[in-house]
């Protein structure tokens, strides 16, 4: 099995070579649970509404990555819809659920 959880994935901008390295790691009909932050994010999107535009649409213009801010580190961040993750690896992984959390 392959997890990635805490949107650690969110951290490359390579993530069709990531999710190509899967296959030699796994056994056959091994399970890959992968959890990312995607271009949309409802909450955000809401502090619109409070004049917070850069943190309302960063991930509409994350294309080129966007800098995040953690505890005084600073990072780039992407942000990956589900549909790129399906499409990277329809050839070769069957999709067992998508779920969005809160």
């Amino acid at each position: 099995m392959i997890f990635s959880n805490f949107a650690g994935l969110n951290c490359t901008g390579d993530l069709d070579k990531v999710l190509q390295s899967f296959s030699p790691l796994l056994k056959p009909n091994g399970i890959v649970t992968l959890v990312i932050l995607p271009k949309f994010c409802l909450w955000e999107s809401l502090l619109f509404f409070k004049g917070d535009f850069k943190t309302a649409f960063r991930r509409f213009f994350s294309g080129k990555g966007v800098k995040a801010h953690i505890e005084g580190e600073y990072f780039t961040c992407w942000y990956y819809n589900p549909s790129y993750v399906i499409k990277n690896m329809k050839d070769t992984y069957e999709v067992l659920s998508v779920e969005g959390l809160c």
